[in-house]
């Protein structure tokens, strides 16, 4: 049974040079795919941040994705063991919180723990195999997570509205 809301579709993303993505929509199939948004290790930070936000121009041109979007991303928090290796995903973070903000689009976060609740698993490879076992075919671990948010994203549809 539908739930009758303001959201047609929920766009679920994570962040990268290779950007995992997926489209969730109420009692439909995902949608899913990968986009190499890294450039050259050369590209300034506006680069990044601009290629960002032109991938999300298109992906509304070619998925037919409107006003009544939301946007949920795995959230990238810092490693205080290694609190540089978080850094080179803010400037795609930062795109996405433009675009959204731009477009007046919702963006909501969603923890990587919640992730591996979901699936039952933490590790990428398992994590990975237990997308497979869904009747996907991820290219890579970033494009399966974003398959399990959008499967979290379906079975919390109303939470999320």
């Amino acid at each position: 049974m539908e739930i009758p809301n303001k959201i047609s579709k929920i766009l679920l993303i994570d962040a990268a040079a290779k950007t995992g993505w997926a489209i969730a929509e109420q009692g439909k199939k995902i949608k899913s795919g990968i986009v190499s948004l890294g450039g050259s290790p050369l590209d300034s930070h506006d680069t990044k941040t601009f290629n960002m936000v032109a991938w999300l121009d298109s992906m509304v041109i070619n998925h037919d994705l409107d006003d009544r979007l939301v946007v949920i991303k795995e959230l990238v928090y810092s490693n205080p063991k290694k609190p540089s290796a978080a850094q080179p995903l803010y400037h795609y973070e930062a795109g996405i919180a433009y675009w959204c903000r731009l477009n007046q689009i919702t963006l909501k976060g969603l923890y990587p723990q919640t992730l591996k609740s979901v699936a039952g698993v933490s590790k990428k490879q398992d994590i990975i195999k237990w997308v497979e076992s869904k009747g996907y075919k991820p290219k890579d671990d970033n494009q399966a997570d974003a398959i399990v948010m959008a499967f979290w994203a379906q079975d919390n549809w109303r939470s999320i509205i």
